[in-house]
């Protein structure tokens, strides 16, 4: 055989040999956009929609680094309609005092009465400091929220931060020791929304400036956050989205006055699903949007790693509905901004009625269901005797012609 023609079925088997193996590693496959948001899932949006009584709706899909899908549903269906984002407004405030944690201005680990102006300690451990990573982990001991609203807070009576000086300052003239449960700092995870309030004050005790300055000047503007507000009254009516309660005695959807909470660090930020979408974008991509960065990459990712029971730093991992963020259902309105592996959903409703939970977390649940199709479709690896089946004897197919060539070669 000439030395020509044993190369090239040397070639040839060599080339077969890839080309038979290359089918088992399947590249990635993501799905059509007109495959996901099409005129079924219209449909089934609007009816999860009349089910939890909700009259507008507006949402958006992101995948990656960028919105892929945004769309608006109801009586008031435009993207640009702004909501209240009532307690997805806790993450702001985390990632406020991150920035001032790299900055060097700030510990976790250092008790909160180091800036405080006034003591805060659980009655039942006062000599546990509290620290700010038991803030932002909600692990002080401080009762669950509904306590505080029903027995000792009545936060309209006073403003941002004077609130807390009367309701959880032990000399306040709100203070109750109801306000806490026997739970040593440190220790274990109970929900109580006035965590993000006193987040937002140290922030502002911090920074040395308001807290609404300081997010402005080192999150919104960066970001390109427009259309995101403090207060309501900032807006024309046209441009809020109505806010309504569904009332069972008379089956009638009532619509709500617009109002500012004074807890700006748990309820008070008025947004656009086209605003949020960016804030989600940045902690989705490791503090970054656009190119502009507003967290280091490891700050991320201590805000995103479970410290306590599913939560991270205002951060929740909702690990048996398959994604993480924070979603929220209280008297306003609701709201969603959730991600898992690169797909985020960020959801605005403007029902508030607590009986409604389930049925909104319907909506929220079909919505991810949809985006997660978003996701990459992973390989299916073959086994190692299946591919040893295939594989050796066609590189022994190879090697033996090999060996026939330098034979004869050598000749």
């Amino acid at each position: 055989m000439k030395k020509n023609s044993i190369k090239k079925m040397a070639l040839f088997s060599f080339i077969l040999t890839i080309l038979m193996l290359s089918p088992m590693y399947p590249a990635y496959v993501v799905a059509a956009p007109t495959d996901i948001f099409d005129a079924g899932f219209d449909t089934q949006v609007e009816t999860l929609m009349n089910t939890a009584k909700v009259e507008s709706l507006a949402l958006s899909i992101i995948n990656g680094t960028e919105v892929f899908y945004e769309t608006g549903y109801g009586e008031q269906p435009g993207t640009d309609k702004v909501y209240c984002i009532v307690t997805i407004s806790s993450i702001v405030a985390a990632t406020a005092i991150l920035q001032l944690m790299e900055d060097g201005l700030l510990d976790l680990d250092d008790p909160v009465n180091d800036y405080l102006p006034w003591l805060l300690r659980n009655p039942y451990y006062p000599s546990t400091p509290i620290t700010i990573l038991d803030v932002l982990t909600e692990r002080t001991g401080l009762a669950t929220y509904q306590e505080i609203i029903e027995d000792v807070m009545i936060v309209d009576e006073a403003p941002f931060p004077d609130f807390l000086n009367l309701t959880i300052n032990e000399n306040g003239l709100n203070y109750s020791i109801s306000m806490w449960s026997d739970i040593e700092p440190g220790t274990a995870w109970q929900h109580c929304w006035i965590h993000y309030d006193i987040a937002a004050y140290l922030v502002e005790l911090i920074a040395g400036e308001s807290y609404e300055q300081y997010v402005e000047k080192n999150i919104f503007t960066p970001l390109g956050m427009t259309n995101t507000e403090f207060t309501y009254t900032n807006y024309t009516l046209s441009q809020l989205a109505k806010q309504y309660i569904w009332n069972t005695t008379s089956g009638v959807n009532e619509e709500q006055d617009f109002w500012d909470d004074p807890g700006l660090g748990s309820v008070s930020i008025y947004s656009t699903v086209g605003d949020l979408s960016r804030f989600l974008i940045a902690h989705m991509n490791k503090g970054v949007y656009n190119s502009v960065r507003i967290l280091e990459e490891t700050s991320v990712e201590l805000m995103q790693t479970e410290v306590a029971g599913s939560a991270g730093l205002f951060w929740v991992d909702y690990g048996r509905d398959d994604y993480q963020g924070y979603r929220t259902y209280p008297w306003i309105g609701a709201a969603s901004m959730i991600t898992k592996a690169n797909v985020g959903v960020v959801a605005f409703y403007n029902q508030g009625f607590y009986n409604y939970y389930q049925k909104l977390n319907d909506i929220t649940n079909y919505i991810f269901a949809k985006a997660k199709e978003l996701i990459p479709t992973p390989p299916t690896t073959p086994s190692e005797t299946s591919l040893g089946f295939i594989a050796i004897p066609m590189m022994l197919a190879f090697l033996g012609i090999v060996s026939i060539y330098n034979r004869r070669r050598n000749k």
